[in-house]
């Protein structure tokens, strides 16, 4: 009996995974017709990814998620990215410097702890990026979307700068990274935490962080004496009284709490852009199908403008923010006139001290300065007096 029992018990069990083993193996194909990860040919888009390997792509930032370039430009590019390759690329993100600290990007990259920075910010790497700052150079008029058109056209310049190189391939592909710009932020203004600036007086004594060679020679024409902090740091710098105040984009207060520290800003006109853009491990740029190249430029372009439009959005929302606590926003052209001829002499040799330095250390910085000039006026902006002559002068004695 107890031999029956076991067999019976036995053929059960073998039945029994027969019929798990038939569900998997059996059942009818999925149809995956209107599955757009399994179609081929070309997408809404106009890409045929059907070939091609899902991609996983690792990215670093040391931004938070409210910051404008962030939320303005690299949230929404990935997740055209995603939409524009049905799904195939995907990504691992850490923010707020979680993998990679800000500042050391580029060495993160050349190691291959991350494949993109977002961003990679030249100016904070001179040694590498002799020319990264030259956006920080001062405009009289300028916008979002003027500053970066004009980065978009200076990093596709065919122009040769230096060795038969155009810009780009000097100071980026040279350095092994393949540099897309994304949505740079309206020109910076001179904020102070306690100060109003109405005389010539009030230019002393004050400290105020600058963030690239441009803004110290210019805040020490001004009788200013210049403070090199990041961005990162300047919460505490402000806060401790180390500085009174600093070189800084409107709408960007609010993603280091500036909002709650600044209470006076100069502004209508551009101190200077600071300019930054994704930074691609040049290696894993060219290890990529040439599809996936074309989609993630493609959604570079297609996200920046709006990403533009959102640095204008915040920077209504911020001053709204200041002034409800306070603080006041002045335009420059309400300065003393006094004052303003003070400001826009030292802005003309501000222009001229960068491209001289440059051409000192073996860089052609008047030709390089002539560029950034073309692409901004090209795209709308307008020089300060005395800027373009200035130019012509260092051009006659440069060669540029």
């Amino acid at each position: 009996m107890k031999k029956i029992t076991a067999l019976i018990l036995s053929l059960a069990l073998v039945f029994s995974l027969a019929a798990c083993g038939g569900s998997k193996t059996d059942a009818p194909a999925q149809d995956n017709s209107n599955d757009a990860t399994a179609s081929s040919g070309p997408n809404s888009y106009g890409y045929d990814v059907s070939a091609e390997a899902p991609l996983k792509i690792v990215s670093t930032s040391a931004l938070n998620a409210t910051h404008c370039c962030y939320a303005g430009f690299y949230q929404p590019f990935m997740d055209l990215v995603t939409e524009m390759s049905d799904g195939k690329i995907t990504w691992e993100t850490y923010m707020s410097g979680e993998l990679v600290e800000g500042g050391k990007e580029y060495d993160a990259l050349r190691d291959g702890v991350a494949d993109v920075a977002m961003p990679l910010t030249p100016i904070y790497d001179t040694s590498r990026f002799p020319a990264g700052d030259v956006p920080q150079l001062p405009i009289k008029v300028s916008t979002s979307e003027i500053v970066s058109n004009a980065y978009v056209d200076l990093l596709n310049s065919t122009e040769e700068i230096a060795d038969g190189k155009n810009f780009n391939q000097l100071y980026f592909e040279d350095n092994g990274v393949h540099f897309i710009a994304h949505n740079n932020p309206p020109g910076n203004a001179i904020s102070t935490t306690t100060k109003d600036i109405t005389t010539m007086s009030d230019w002393s004594g004050l400290i105020i962080r600058t963030s690239s060679r441009p803004q110290q020679f210019l805040a020490t024409d001004l009788g200013i004496t210049p403070l090199n902090v990041t961005a990162y740091d300047l919460y505490d710098t402000l806060s401790r009284g180390t500085a009174d105040g600093g070189f800084q984009q409107i709408p960007d207060y609010a993603s280091y709490g500036l909002d709650e520290l600044y209470k006076y800003a100069i502004e209508g006109l551009s101190f200077g852009h600071f300019t930054a853009g994704m930074g691609w491990s040049k290696d894993f740029w060219d290890s990529l199908p040439e599809v996936y190249q074309q989609i993630l430029t493609d959604a570079a372009d297609r996200v920046r403008p709006d990403g533009c439009a959102y640095w204008d959005e915040k920077t209504k929302e911020v001053k709204a923010t200041v002034e409800s606590r306070g603080g006041k926003f002045v335009e420059y052209t309400s300065l003393p006139q006094e004052l303003q001829d003070k400001v826009n002499a030292a802005c003309v040799n501000t222009w001229v001290q960068y491209a001289e330095m440059l051409e000192d250390s073996g860089v052609p910085g008047a030709k390089i300065c002539k560029l950034w000039r073309d692409c901004m006026v090209q795209n709308g902006a307008e020089m300060i007096d005395g800027v373009d002559e200035a130019l012509d002068g260092l051009i006659e004695k440069y060669g540029a």
